[in-house]
């Protein structure tokens, strides 16, 4: 039971988060970046990209982490 839930949650995860970044790059980042020179873009860019690397790592490694606890 447990496993098909956190199954289902992954696959929900997986088909809302290709969705949730075009919406947040073509409707809300790019509209905004322009008001910011290219040195403030370059370094936001860079903020933005290790950040989302980082949580997603992070996050996965407590799921599978917790995983290997209760299994």
């Amino acid at each position: 039971m447990a496993l098909a839930v956190i199954l289902s949650s992954i696959d929900e995860i997986a088909a809302l988060y290709p969705k949730h970044i075009e919406k947040k790059d073509k409707h809300f980042f790019f509209p905004i970046i322009a008001y910011f020179t290219v040195e403030e873009q370059a370094a936001m860019l860079a903020e933005f990209y290790e950040f989302d690397r980082k949580m997603i790592h992070e996050k996965y490694t407590k799921v599978i982490g917790s995983l290997k606890r209760t299994g």
